[in-house]
């Protein structure tokens, strides 16, 4: 993977390669339960049904909750490290980020109980997903959950500053098939945020979904594995694109807001996949 540095030498978002079993392995489950608990979609090709959406959905909610349980040991260590050293309104800022992190993983646990409920009793009527399948083999895996806050038009879809219950959340999930790829996002119950958010993707030729997810994809999720050679072969501005998104949000450094509009069309290319089909239940 050839190196690459950010012009603005922020540089807070690190490029280092990795073995494929270390990208895909997800640590929070044992591998017997690992096995038992997702063995309908590792040992078969994904099908566009309910009970394969909802298991890389439970996933997805598993490894941000993991994940959060880090961020938030690591954040409290390293403040209460290094806090007294830092200026009046940066302990501020430190303390406003660890509330957030505090309330996200209250949410999170909140929303595993009703995963779990739908795991322990095999019904999933009440999930909802839709499958964009390509034709192509992705050049990036990517799997995680997030709080809508805008849609592709760049409208509010919850202000997390007013509400006083658990936002909705969508899962998502790139993966690989026997005929290329698809890309799953999917939901517990009834919700019409999540509704307008995919209502607001599907608007987008399928020449151009392709893209808007790639955009999504970079803005919101850390954890995505990409191929060398496809990184390798974009173009300056490309990489540049992708670095800012992956950097926003991020508090240390020179703190930068998400704006509105971060999954509007830039008319950048990311990649040339071809949209083969579209299910949505």
């Amino acid at each position: 993977m050839s190196e690459f540095t950010y012009k603005n030498d922020r540089n807070l978002v690190k490029l280092r390669p990795i073995g494929i079993n270390e990208a895909s392995t997800f640590t929070g489950f044992c591998k017997y339960h690992d096995n038992i608990l997702f063995k309908p979609i590792e040992s078969n090709d994904f099908k566009d049904n309910k009970e394969h959406a909802f298991l890389l959905g439970y996933r997805a909610i598993c490894k941000e909750l993991f994940l959060k349980k880090s961020q938030l040991e690591l954040t409290e260590t390293s403040f209460n490290k290094r806090g007294a050293i830092l200026k009046a309104e940066e302990q501020a800022v430190m303390r406003e980020y660890i509330m957030g992190i505090q309330c996200g993983l209250k949410s999170f646990n909140n929303i595993k109980v009703y995963y779990d409920k739908l795991l322990v009793e095999k019904t999933f009527d009440d999930y909802h997903y839709i499958t964009i399948r390509i034709k192509d083999f992705p050049q990036f895996l990517c799997s995680g959950a997030i709080f809508p806050e805008y849609d592709f038009d760049g409208n509010q879809l919850q202000d997390f500053n007013t509400l006083n219950i658990i936002p909705d959340i969508i899962t998502f999930s790139i993966i690989k098939t026997n005929r290329g790829g698809a890309i799953i996002f999917s939901w517990i119950g009834e919700s019409t945020i999540n509704n307008q958010f995919i209502a607001s993707l599907l608007k987008f030729s399928d020449k151009d979904k392709p893209d808007a997810i790639c955009r999504f994809t970079f803005e919101f999720f850390e954890n995505t594995y990409f191929s060398p050679l496809w990184w390798d072969k974009l173009s300056i501005d490309v990489k540049e694109d992708i670095f800012i998104r992956q950097q926003r949000g991020i508090l240390f450094g020179d703190y930068e807001e998400r704006p509105n509009d971060c999954l509007q069309n830039n008319m950048i290319k990311y990649v040339q996949w071809t949209v083969s089909s579209i299910k949505q239940e």
